[in-house]
């Protein structure tokens, strides 16, 4: 691409205008243009950091030869070729290498660049490095040294963009004729992105939000550009804890994680100053992510850590207990003996039981599926098994196996599926405290067999249905005052999967809970049964 026709189409995306330079140049996003044979034209800076390149050092070069994995590279070589044709790219994700070696996942949206006249200038493309949101915290200091340079920097840009513009006349008409359509290029810009982006003056007014921040408050845009952003949640002054207060005290970066009781979610909100001539700030740009789901998650962690604590302590107490019995008491008669040594062969293989779940865990943390020793089992031995467990921990309640085909023979490890049927036959038991009937059912299809475990009992919320399988998750253990470590459900569906099958969970509060899951008729990676 020629200098002047590079120029061009930088001066369309509005990079002559400081403000519009502004946004580009501080969002916290890959903004990166292509020309049609996917040469690099311009990206970032934020790309810059993320790649570890400066953009005069590989500008004109082809974007996938330089960071695109050699393995991906004939894909996103190919989903360009289909944006130049017309089709805008929504939400591919691709490696993007950096010069230290790594390779960091970003996602892209991608459209066509053209101007009024309908000339095709390159390709746009916005992306979002998803590998970097658990650093976040980490890198939050270096990033604000980082920014404070990096405002410096762009402007000394500005200023000299600015004694170009007045040296090219002719450039400045050119952006002047299209503003409309640079301003439709920014907002489309802002409004790809899911998180909430402000634009506020000085006096706290707002100047605009993307379509995320016209969502959050559920208002139209006319009724917010021009209000004061803390009248927006019914304040009369700005927050306390409001970040943009501090970058108007410092002239510097800020951040505050933040609680909304009204809609209960934790938002982490960040504001960067904007400056104009003789340095003094005119715009913050307000920038809110909602962390709630990473908070939830550390406040399940800190609870499992403690639940898990009181498991592991209650056996070993046990244990610790008859062992120092055996050891100081000679009077022992052969039964007491035996009978404490029971007590403790059972806390052990408790203590097992919990050491074998977190090792599982933490094989499908790593990508592992739990070891399988798969031999031929008939139905009705497999699924039988668990009728001890019934019996031993029934108090009120009836069974009733109801199974077809109890002589057909699947290719599973008994011991595996035993463990995920002895799961959900203690959960059935601990969740119905009055009693009722426990029913096993099994159903043979055409390429799995189902198996359905029912209760009677206190049942769940539709909200509770949707976590229950999520590590560390206890299904509103104050009610029901059931012990465990929020790991069991989270086992169970990784066994099932290693098995090649599906699980599923309905529920009604005050109704009772079926659990599901299907077992394929041959077993995943064996020749079937002649």
């Amino acid at each position: 691409m020629d200098v002047a026709r590079e120029m061009d189409l930088l001066g369309y995306l509005g990079m002559d205008s400081r403000f519009a330079r502004s946004l580009v140049e501080t969002a916290q996003i890959v903004i990166l243009v292509l020309d049609a044979q996917g040469r690099i034209v311009y990206f970032n800076p934020y790309t810059e950091r993320l790649t570890g390149y400066s953009l005069p050092e590989v500008r004109g070069q082809d974007w996938c030869e330089l960071f695109v994995p050699q393995a991906e590279r004939e894909k996103i070589q190919q989903l360009l070729q289909e944006v130049v044709a017309g089709t805008p790219g929504r939400g591919n994700v691709n490696g993007v290498m950096t010069r230290g070696g790594a390779v960091v996942q970003v996602e892209w949206h991608d459209d066509l660049l053209r101007d009024a006249s309908g000339r095709l200038l390159g390709v746009l493309s916005i992306g979002c490095d998803i590998s970097a949101r658990l650093a976040c915290e980490r890198s939050l200091e270096d990033h604000r040294r980082q920014l404070e340079a990096q405002v410096a920097e762009r402007t000394a840009d500005l200023l000299e963009a600015n004694r170009q513009l007045k040296r090219e006349v002719a450039a400045r008409r050119r952006t002047e004729k299209n503003l409309a359509q640079t301003s439709l290029q920014l907002e489309t810009i802002l409004d790809a992105i899911p998180d909430i982006i402000g634009v506020l003056r000085p006096d706290f007014k707002v100047e605009r939000y993307n379509r995320a921040g016209y969502e959050f408050f559920g208002l139209e845009p006319q009724d917010v550009i021009g209000r004061h952003c803390y009248g927006l949640i019914g304040r009369e002054e700005s927050c306390d804890v409001c970040p943009a207060r501090e970058v108007l005290q410092t002239s510097k970066p800020a951040s505050k994680e933040v609680y909304d009781a009204e809609r209960k979610r934790w938002y982490d909100v960040r504001a960067y100053p904007v400056f104009g001539q003789k340095g003094r700030i005119r715009y913050i740009i307000e920038h809110l992510r909602d962390v709630t789901r990473e908070r939830e998650v550390d406040q399940l962690k800190s609870e499992f850590i403690s639940t898990a604590a009181h498991e592991l302590r209650t056996p070993l107490a046990a244990v610790t207990g008859f062992s120092e019995l055996l050891l100081v008491r000679g009077d022992l008669s052969a039964d007491e003996q035996r009978e404490f040594l029971s007590y403790i062969h059972d806390k052990s293989w408790a203590l097992t039981r919990i050491v074998e779940s977190l090792l599982d865990i933490s094989r499908a943390e790593s990508g592992r599926h739990p070891p399988l020793n798969p031999f031929p089992c008939r139905v009705g031995d497999l699924i039988r098994q668990v009728e001890p467990v019934l019996e031993a921990g029934s108090k009120g309640h009836d069974y009733r196996f109801e199974l077809e085909d109890e002589d057909f023979e699947l290719i599973v490890d008994r011991q595996r599926i035993g463990q995920v049927l002895e799961n959900l036959v203690t959960n059935a038991l601990k969740y119905s405290p009055n009693g009722g009937l426990i029913k096993i059912r099994g159903t043979r299809g055409e390429e799995d067999y189902l198996i359905t475990v029912s209760d009677q009992g206190i049942g769940m919320t539709p909200a509770e249905v949707e976590r229950i399988f999520d590590k560390f998750y206890r299904a509103d253990s104050s009610n029901s005052a059931v012990s465990g470590i929020g790991l069991g459900m989270n086992i169970v569906k990784t066994l099932v999967k290693a098995h090649g099958g599906r699980i599923w969970v309905e529920s009604r509060p005050g109704v009772g809970t079926s659990v599901s899951f299907t077992l394929p008729l041959e077993f995943p990676g064996l020749a079937p049964q002649g």
